[in-house]
Parts: C-alpha cells; structure tokens; sequence
C-alpha cells in the first residue's frame, strides 16, 4: 500500500531520471529495496533518508512532500547546525530522520545534522558522511564522540577524561592523540554529542 513517502521516492526518482537501480546504487541499497519503498511496503531508515537527500540534491521536494500523519508519526525535521553553515553552504537547511533512530530521551528541537569533512573518523565515519548531534549533550562522556568548534574549525573527535586532561581522538591509526589541559580544552566549543550517522550510536 503506497503512501506519501512511497509516492515521493518513486516521483522523484522519475523527475531525476534514474532507474531504480541507478538510485539503489546512489543509496548503497538493492533494487528491491527500492521496489519496497515505492510500494509503501518498507520505508527507508534515517541513514537512507540521508542518502537519499543526497541522491535527490538540491531537488529536496521528495521530503517536503510528505505532510500527512504517516510522516509526522514516523519522521522529525532536522535542521542544519548553524556554527557549520559557512563551511558547508550546499547543504539543505534540513533533512528528515526517522523516530526510531533517536534516543527515546531526546529533545527533538535541539538536535542539527552537518557533514563530517575528512578521513580521520575512518572506517567509523565516511569523509562527508551526515550526522546528527544532540545540542544538549555537551558534558563529556568517555569515548562518545563529538562535534567540535576549535579556532574556526569544526572537527569531530572522540573525547575522553586522562589524568584530569581531555583526551581527543580518532578512529583511523593514522591519527595521534590530542590531549589538552583543562585550561587549554575550554578555548574550544563543543557543539555537541553525535549521536546518529549511518547507524544509531550506542
């Protein structure tokens, strides 16, 4: 049974003039994948949702088209992080999440989405992969990871409390630690928690 959603998909993908395997290439997701979605048989998760943004580019009507009660129940609006907009101006000003991706204890208003720049979060995060952080999140939880202002530059690390210094790392090998005195680490400006990429974070 098709549905807004389903409807969207499947008009945008014809507006774009992919076949539903160029799109389920685009997306990292099978042909019958696809066929489910258009069908309103399955709808796509918040990573896809993502991905399918992307696909669509700056024709975002596919998200917008969908009012009707299936989306308000099952999807949120999240909007751009506004420290990242200079460094990022062809991102939408928001994109569409699914529910049941986000922590049942999040404040749906305080939650932005940039795109992570750069190779040091491999294999975790993707160099311009989507993510979502939580603004209220800004208390450091060993080895969560973070959106980060620092001079200028916005970085994602994963932070950790070493002998009353903050610990700043990454992911690939290729990258050392950072530690920082308490004194040096308050200069910076944690965003927030990242709390959704492709996958929920634990």
């Amino acid at each position: 049974m098709t549905n807004k959603i389903s409807e969207s998909i499947k008009s945008n993908r014809l507006k774009k003039g992919f076949s539903q395997d160029m799109l389920a290439n685009l997306v990292g997701v099978t042909k019958s994948t696809i066929s489910q979605w258009e069908l309103g048989k399955s709808a796509p998760k918040s990573g896809n949702l993502l991905k399918l943004d992307d696909a669509f580019g700056d024709d975002r009507t596919w998200r917008k088209e969908d009012n009707a009660s299936t989306l308000h129940a099952r999807y949120v609006t999240v909007n751009i992080c506004e420290e990242t907009c200079q460094a990022h101006p062809h991102l939408p000003k928001d994109i569409i999440v699914q529910k049941d991706d986000l922590p049942t204890d999040v404040n749906i208003g305080q939650l932005r989405y940039t795109s992570a720049i750069g190779d040091s979060m491999k294999p975790v995060l993707e160099d311009h992969s989507i993510i979502v952080v939580d603004k209220t999140k800004r208390t450091i939880v060993d080895g969560k990871m973070y959106l980060i202002l620092e001079e200028g530059v916005i970085r994602v690390k994963i932070l950790s409390y070493s002998k009353g210094n903050v610990k700043a790392s990454a992911y690939s090998d290729t990258y050392c630690d950072e530690n920082y005195s308490m004194s040096e680490f308050k200069k910076n400006k944690i965003i927030g928690q990242i709390i959704l990429y492709s996958t929920k974070v634990d």
